[in-house]
């Protein structure tokens, strides 16, 4: 193969054929399992899609420079197990105003993958 398709336009292909050909000629439970595994496909290709882009890790960035300023311990890769046991231990008060940014940017950065339609309804 000379130009195979990257695995975004795998993913992306796969998620039309699956909603146009398939999911219309099904019912109940298998309609069920086919629009839950377009959805899967469709979160996979917006993740890519951020990546490319390079929005991917972004909202880690935010998150790791919030914990630095406040001199939270975090590991690589842990940096929201970190936030949360320090929002459950009482190391952040729930006002800081930082605090609320933060979490706000984690949520966008999830709903950017899994549900960008409910981003879309507050603008």
């Amino acid at each position: 193969m000379i130009n195979p398709p990257d695995t975004h336009t795998i993913l992306a292909e796969s998620r039309r054929v699956l909603l146009e050909n398939l999911v219309p000629q099904l019912k109940g439970d298998l309609r069920y399992d086919a629009l839950m595994a377009a959805n899967a496909l469709g979160m996979a290709v917006r993740e890519l899609e951020q990546q490319q882009n390079g929005q991917y890790g972004q909202a880690d960035t935010i998150l790791s420079a919030f914990l630095e300023t406040r001199s939270l311990a975090s590991s690589p890769g842990h940096g929201e197990e970190d936030l949360a046991r320090a929002i459950r231990e009482r190391e952040l008060a729930v006002d800081d105003v930082g605090l609320q940014g933060v979490l706000r940017a984690l949520t966008e950065a999830q709903l950017r993958i899994n549900n960008p339609a409910y981003l879309d309804k507050g603008r």
